[in-house]
This record gives structure tokens, C-alpha cells and sequence, in this order.
């Protein structure tokens, strides 16, 4: 905040080299370290993800293997195949968004936050307060979207069930021309799939509606501060942009915590009935 109040008042060449250049070396370096630090953990982790997404497949076909013949015979195998993907799937998913979502979102909010605390006390404050209330709300949303995702992913599974089961069967299928009575019942399976989806969707469209409200306030919030934190509180130009540049950066970047608590729900979903079949005991 200070260099930023300095450069707004022509500072001389002699601030520039002392203290400008210094911090903008300061700047490449740590921008170099946290890209090599950042490569390394990525290539860490995709091998342990590869790893256990391997592990997860051979669980996956030992727990299904395992079944009793009266099980096999109530499930279509489709669904079952459906369902193992799903939960493999479900891990790279969550990798994913611990480590390119979640991850940076919480150090971005933290330091900017600090930063505004050191600065600014009273609006870092009401700004941690309207953080908090986000993401309890986007945590509410989330646990209502968590049965609805489980009823979609199951669906869909079904549904693959239903396909694999007449493409596997088409012999007997065009050898008795129940090419109709095929269709009709992979229609009506893909009906609980698209209304499944609907419900899903709607749920979003809400969610996404109110964020934006929120998101408004945000901005009204942060347009209030600038016409009144100078005179009412003495704040000067450099603090004020660095009030209106973290705190944009954290409202756009609060959106993602939507995205976070979507995609793990959707985790929770495609996992759920593998889940399930895991907490079976054997039965051959």
C-alpha cells in the first residue's frame, strides 16, 4: 500500500532503484519457485492418484466378484459396470478439485485477508463475517444437492444397465422383433435419468440465482467503503485500491466455492452405490 501511495506521487528514480526493483526481483523469484513447487506437487500426486484409481478397480472387481449368484441375477451388469467407473471416476474427481480448486481458493482468501487485516481491521472483519455466511449457505445447498446427485448417478447407471443388456442380448432381441418393447423399456429408464437430471438442475439454477444476489451485495458493500472510508476513516488512496483489488479477487473467486461443493457432491453421488456394494459382506 505504501509503494502504490509513492508511485501515485512521481517518486524519483532513486526510490524506483532502491526500492521498486528489489521487490519486483523479489516477485519474479517467488513467482518461479511456486510454479517448480506447484509442477512437482501435480506430478506427486497424479502418480499416486494413477495408483489408486488402480487399487480402486481391483477392490471394485473383488467386492462385485464376491456377490452371491441371487445378487447378479437382480442387477443388470451394465449397472454394475456403470457403477465401478463411476466410483474410480469419483476419486480423480475429488483429486482434482482438492487440488486445483479448493486448495488455492482457501490460500488465496487467507492471504488476502491478512493482508486486509494488517490494512484495514474493521472491513477485513465484516468481510470475513459475509465470507463465513457464503459458504455456511453454499454448504447448505450442498448437502440438499448430495440425495439428488446419489438418484442421478443411480439412474444413469441403471440406465447403461438397460443398454448393455439389450446390445447384449440383440440376437434374441431381432430374432423375436422386440425391437419395440426394447425401446420402450430403455425409454422409460432413460425418463428417470433425464428427471433425476432436472431436479439436479433446477436445484442449480436456484443455487446460482441467489449467488448472484449475494455476490451484488458484495459489490454494493465494497462501493459504500470507497465513498465513505476516506472521509469517515481516514484511508488513503493506495489502501483503498488494495481494498477494492483483494476484495474483487475474493468475491470472484468465492464463486468457486459453488463449484467446489458441486463437484464434491457429484463425487458423493457417483460413489454412492459402489459404496454400497463395498459394505457387502461376501457372498459366493
Amino acid at each position: 500500500a505504501e509503494i502504490i501511495g509513492r508511485l501515485t506521487n512521481n517518486p524519483s528514480w532513486e526510490y524506483i532503484g532502491q526500492q521498486i526493483v528489489p521487490l519486483a526481483i523479489w516477485y519474479l523469484i517467488v513467482q518461479v519457485l511456486r510454479s517448480v513447487i506447484n509442477n512437482i506437487r501435480v506430478w506427486v500426486e497424479w502418480d499416486i492418484a494413477t495408483y489408486v484409481m488402480y487399487s480402486l478397480a481391483r477392490l471394485s472387481f473383488d467386492a462385485i466378484v464376491a456377490q452371491s449368484m441371487q445378487f447378479h441375477n437382480d442387477k443388470f451388469s451394465g449397472s454394475l459396470v456403470s457403477g465401478a467407473n463411476k466410483f474410480i471416476g469419483a476419486y480423480e474427481r475429488l483429486l482434482d478439485t482438492l487440488s486445483f480448486q479448493a486448495i488455492p481458493l482457501l490460500t488465496l482468501i487467507i492471504a488476502a485477508l491478512v493482508v486486509l487485516f494488517i490494512n484495514v481491521p474493521i472491513y477485513a472483519t465484516c468481510l470475513l463475517f459475509f465470507i463465513i455466511l457464503y459458504i455456511a449457505i453454499a454448504y447448505y445447498f450442498f448437502r440438499k444437492m448430495i440425495p439428488l446427485n446419489q438418484k442421478h448417478a443411480s439412474a444413469e447407471n441403471s440406465q447403461t444397465g438397460q443398454l448393455a443388456d439389450s446390445i447384449t442380448n440383440i440376437n434374441a432381441v431381432k430374432s423375436y422383433s422386440n425391437e419395440t418393447q426394447e425401446r420402450t423399456r430403455y425409454s422409460k429408464f432413460a425418463q428417470g435419468t433425464e428427471r433425476a437430471y432436472l431436479k439436479l438442475s433446477h436445484l442449480n439454477v436456484k443455487r446460482q440465482m441467489f449467488f448472484s444476489l449475494v455476490s451484488f451485495g458484495f459489490g454494493l458493500i465494497i462501493i459504500v467503503f470507497l465513498l465513505t472510508g476516506q472521509r469517515l476513516y481516514g484511508i488513503n488512496f493506495a489502501v483503498l485500491y488494495l481494498i477494492v483489488s483483494y476484495t474483487n479477487s475474493i468475491v470472484n473467486n468465492l464463486w468457486d466455492v459453488n463449484n467446489v461443493f458441486r463437484d464434491i457432491s457429484r463425487v458423493f453421488g457417483d460413489a454412492h452405490e459402489m459404496t454400497e456394494i463395498l459394505d457387502l459382506p461376501d457372498d459366493v
